[in-house]
């Protein structure tokens, strides 16, 4: 059967619920109705006669009460369904409305084929709630790539935020040999839409799942240690800050030996669960953020950690807009503790952040060609330039395991125009280098909120618009009132201040002139006051030449915004010039810019005057005034 028509179906009936059913809840009565519908058929489960569906919805008398007191009677008699379905009311919901909506799913054509079904279900489930509908859904072309990753996929495979079921569905269908399936999810109603998945699709023969918070409370056990596994695929919530660290912090089954990670992100901490939750020969696929792959502090010393076990295998970056209602962007994680000998001490980093294709505005997909790409490039571990490369666990700094940081773009746009950069001949250079660090001290800007106009304005603020064309158009700048000119002085600019954006696509350079104004910078810049013998025109024309905007480049990081940290600005390498050499530079680029200035302003003057010109010759300079 066409599952296109089954979708349209289902949708025609969640039309039905519309005002009155909960929103939240309207997926979940039409699957419970489906799930009823399937079990009454199945030997496994004790469905007596009178709780059977099609008995249930022989007449609408009463029919909420009937469907009420039979599900908690179906429940007790078939433990393995205990709150499957008793997870709403059903009385509470008019009996005509009831009796027309059930006898509506009852008639739905349903796939028989499983790859249909999961597929129509999860997009349903996903798209039921609009923007906040698949929060637990994970995107069908990543369920895809993680369950086609491994060949001979057989044996007992483990996901600790199951949601739906779909990672160990898609496993499940695409296993070479016996499989058996476990899953815990800790949102009550998750985890009954999943059970019913697995019924539907005909895999919870095959399935343990249980429901509880994986992190604090982990229900996979054997002999009073974790149970471990062959396979473990999980999409953890983004970014979670209420995951359990203080339990963390007791843990007494070894899932936080590499380090607990910080309070505010629990990415990691299912990174560890996950790989504590692998036997010796195990595989896990992960999806993370880039921020997990990034981020420093005790994030930072757990990935490097991972490092120095060589668990880590490869890191697949994917495109943006790949989830339901987010524009981010993630990476599957792939650790592996039994890698072939080819694979030891080194990362295979796969750049697939442009194998997308747009489905609507807001949501991207990965066609399956580009899924089997990355298949294939992380099981031949070939290196391909600009996609695929694998690195020396010794060159990895940081412990950064971010795809970007690995797939540079050696073409940059700068003034001279596009131009590739080969920065291991500029740093292996015989030129004499020296870290930015060393030419002055960076500071923060201060973050400031936008408000009204002040009535007694103590200091201009400096926000990203104020920058143009490499100067500061202080004319144009907001002003602002500050009373606490204590905390305030660590953020006024000075003159000869080096300012370098620090959010934004689009990097800027500028130096602060002489001015008789106060003036602060924003949260959008980073703030370098050079030494005395040190020019800061110089240091802005190195930053704005192509090695410089190249090192720029590389330093951003972030999905939706782009950014660049204090501390990302330190170790870029500029030329060690004596102050008279930067002094001669500095002031050949600024006469260049003025030459190149009053060029410009002479050429507007002449398009202007011969505009005017053939406005008279057109005879209709009487018409307007200037």
């Amino acid at each position: 059967m066409d599952n296109t028509k089954f979708e349209k179906q289902l949708w025609a009936i969640s039309d039905l619920t519309r005002g009155n059913i909960e929103v939240t809840d309207q997926k979940y009565y039409i699957m419970a109705f489906l799930t009823m519908r399937k079990i009454e058929k199945q030997s496994k489960y004790n469905i007596p006669n009178e709780m059977k569906w099609s008995n249930l919805i022989s007449h609408g008398l009463g029919i909420g009460m009937k469907i009420e007191d039979a599900v908690k009677k179906i429940e007790k008699l078939n433990p393995d369904l205990e709150g499957v379905f008793t997870q709403v009311q059903y009385s509470h919901l008019d009996d005509s409305y009831l009796f027309r909506l059930a006898n509506e799913v009852n008639r739905l054509d349903v796939p028989t084929d499983s790859e249909n079904l999961s597929s129509s279900l999860l997009y349903f489930m996903a798209s039921a709630e609009g923007r906040t509908g698949g929060e637990y859904i994970t995107p069908t072309p990543i369920v895809d790539i993680i369950t086609s990753l491994f060949k001979g996929l057989k044996g007992s495979i483990y996901d600790g935020t199951a949601g739906v079921n779909q990672l160990l569905i898609e496993s499940a269908r695409k296993a070479d040999g016996e499989i058996r399936l476990y899953g815990q999810e800790i949102n009550t109603k998750t985890w009954a839409l999943g059970k019913m998945n697995l019924i539907l699709t005909g895999y919870d023969e095959i399935a343990t799942i249980k429901l509880g918070d994986t992190i604090r409370n982990p229900l996979f056990m054997k002999d009073g240690r974790l149970q471990t596994f062959d396979y473990v695929f999980m999409n953890p919530p983004f970014s979670l800050s209420n995951w359990g660290r203080e339990e963390a912090e007791r843990d007494l089954y070894g899932r936080f030996l590499y380090g607990i990670p910080s309070k505010s992100n629990g990415d990691l901490a299912f990174v560890l669960q996950g790989l504590a939750s692998l036997n010796k020969k195990g595989k896990a696929a992960i999806v993370v953020t880039h921020g997990a792959l990034s981020r420093g502090g005790a994030d930072q010393r757990i990935r490097q950690e991972l490092l120095n076990d060589d668990v880590v295998e490869v890191v697949i970056g994917l495109p943006n807009r790949l989830f339901f209602g987010t524009s981010i962007s993630a990476s599957i994680l792939i650790l592996n503790k039994n890698k072939d000998e080819s694979r030891k001490g080194k990362v295979q980093f796969i750049n697939a952040e442009d194998d997308f294709k747009e489905l609507t505005r807001s949501l991207n997909t990965i066609p399956s060609e580009y899924i089997q790409k990355i298949v294939d490039f992380y099981n031949e571990g070939e290196e391909l330039k600009g996609y695929s490369k694998s690195v020396s666990i010794d060159e990895i700094q940081n412990a950064i395991l971010s795809v970007k940081q690995y797939f540079a773009v050696d073409e940059i746009t700068t003034t001279i125009g596009t131009v590739e950069v080969d920065l291991n001949a500029y740093e292996e250079s015989k030129m004499p280098k020296v870290p930015l660090k060393q030419l002055g001290e960076f500071f923060r800007g201060y973050s400031v909120s936008a408000k009204a106009e002040p009535k007694n304005p103590t200091h201009k603020i400096i926000q990203l618009g104020d920058v143009q064309d490499g100067r500061l158009k202080i004319e144009d700048m907001d002003s602002i009132e500050l009373t606490d000119v204590k905390k305030i002085s660590s953020y006024e600019v000075r003159e000869g201040d080096v300012l370098i954006s620090s959010r934004g696509s689009v990097i800027k350079v500028a130096v602060v002139p002489k001015v008789n104004e106060s003036m602060i910078l924003t949260q959008n810049f980073i703030g370098l006051r050079p030494r005395k013998d040190v020019n800061p025109y110089f240091i802005k024309a190195f930053l704005e030449s192509p090695i410089g905007n190249y090192y720029l480049s590389l330093k951003q990081k972030g999905t939706a915004v782009q950014i660049i940290n204090k501390k990302d600005l330190e170790d870029i390498l500029i030329p060690n010039l004596d102050v008279d050499r930067q002094n001669d530079i500095a002031e050949s680029f600024i006469r260049s810019d003025e030459n190149l200035f009053r060029a410009i302003q002479k050429a507007k003057e002449l398009h202007r005057n011969e505009y005017i010109k053939l406005y008279n010759e057109m005879g209709i300079s009487g018409a307007y005034t200037r």
